[in-house]
């Protein structure tokens, strides 16, 4: 039950003396309080202290509240300004969550972390100082701040955590000062009007769809000593035109550049070892991709629906061509299949309506039937010698090598 006295309000001039604001749920639900100062002999104000209270407009903070408690604040739809005391250092997990009417927050310098939930859903929220020493941004501590337009965030920071700028829909710029060591997944998922981010080469991991559906991003350059791309990283950036990938990274992850349909131009360093499944599927605008030795599978459906991808260079290396890998590219003329290469998978060239030559290695030892399905204008394979005028004739003879070849094995 909330704590009342004597001192509630009646009028809107009047101020409420919270003298219980240290106890956990003093004034919760109180919808009696419009102003409110929290006396200067509290030093901690409790959880919950002033949640829902919907008619709160305005909260004075004496220098001497250093902890301000978990979802302190919450709810109250009707806050517009705060400042924090200077001598506070955590914003607790939830302390402004669903203040919907806040458009003004201080945030001192000694503040070092920002808990999950701090800000979420302060949909009234257009600017945002961060401090100098901060340390840690929580779990949605800023998502769904649809009206917040730019952050900057210190070098201090060592994590962004998951889902931190989640649905920011307004952000259009983002600058991550050198020092940041990770973001986490879905960090910045849905910020749909990003257009610029900086992210310096302290930053050593970004986790899952962090950047998943900003569809007004045009250019990325990754940090120089990033390993992974994360499944999903750009995954419906739909105008995402160019990105640099750093020769350090290992592995493109699943749906990486899923759907970046203006992606123009990308490059797969020397030592990438994995593209994941559907890592550039329905790319639509890339034209040509060159895939190093040190990859050791081009993964199913890697770049299937590429429908201008008229140039594939696969240097020696891969031992597979995975199922759909590069079907339905529409604008490939020819490929040349690498003596690495064993395997292909099934419709890895499927619906290549303008794929008209195919060279295979002679020691591939399965190519599944339906490989070429569709390519109703390839008239010549190459193999050990031979060229085929059609895929039936081509399959004809391979089954044929492979049942002899198998056939001899026995006999041994």
């Amino acid at each position: 039950m909330s704590e009342t006295n004597s001192q509630n309000p009646q009028t809107e001039t009047d101020v409420f003396i919270a003298e219980h604001a240290h106890r956990n749920r003093a004034y919760e639900g109180n919808n009696d309080i419009i102003k409110a100062a929290v006396p200067k002999d509290v030093e901690e104000i409790g959880g919950l202290a002033f949640a829902k209270c919907h008619r709160l407009e305005s909260i004075e903070l004496h220098g001497n509240a250093r902890l301000i408690g978990a979802y302190t604040f919450y709810d109250c739809i009707s806050l517009k300004s705060v400042e924090i005391p200077s001598c506070t250092v955590d914003i607790y997990e939830g302390t402004f969550k669903d203040c919907t009417g806040l458009t003004s927050v201080r945030i001192p310098d000694s503040v070092t972390d920002i808990g999950n939930f701090a800000f979420n859903n302060c949909c009234s929220l257009a600017n945002i100082e961060l401090p100098p020493r901060l340390n840690y941004i929580g779990a949605e501590a800023f998502s769904q701040c649809s009206k917040l337009t730019r952050i900057s965030i210190p070098g201090s920071v060592g994590l962004i955590d998951l889902c931190a700028f989640k649905d920011c829909g307004a952000l259009t710029d983002i600058t991550i000062r050198e020092g940041v060591g990770a973001i986490q997944a879905n960090a910045f998922t849905g910020c749909s009007s990003l257009k610029n981010i900086d992210l310096p080469d302290s930053v050593t991991r970004i986790g899952v769809s962090a950047f998943r559906s900003c569809k007004e991003l045009t250019g990325v350059r990754l940090p120089n000593n990033l390993t992974v791309v994360a499944d999903y990283l750009f995954c419906l950036c739909t105008g995402l035109k160019s990105v640099i990938i750093p020769d350090s990274v290992t592995k493109i992850g699943n749906h990486a550049f899923f759907n970046c349909s203006a992606l123009e131009s990308v490059n797969i360093p020397e030592g990438a070892a994995e593209i994941g499944p559907d890592a550039f599927e329905h790319c639509l605008s890339l034209t040509e991709i060159c895939i190093p030795g040190s990859v050791s599978k081009i993964s199913n459906y890697s770049f299937f629906g590429c429908i201008n991808l008229k140039s594939v260079t696969i240097q020696n290396g891969p031992a597979e061509i995975g199922a759909g890998a590069f079907g339905e590219c529409g604008a490939l003329t020819e490929i040349t299949v690498p003596d690495s290469v064993v395997k292909i998978g099934e419709e890895a060239f499927c619906e290549c309506s303008s794929l008209t030559s195919v060279t295979l290695p002679d020691g591939i030892a399965e190519i599944d039937e339906d490989a070429f399905l569709g390519c109703d204008n390839l008239k010549t394979i190459k193999f050990r010698g031979e060229s085929y005028a059609d895929a039936d004739g081509f399959f004809k003879a391979f089954n044929s090598l492979r049942n002899s070849s198998a056939a001899a094995a026995e006999q041994k």
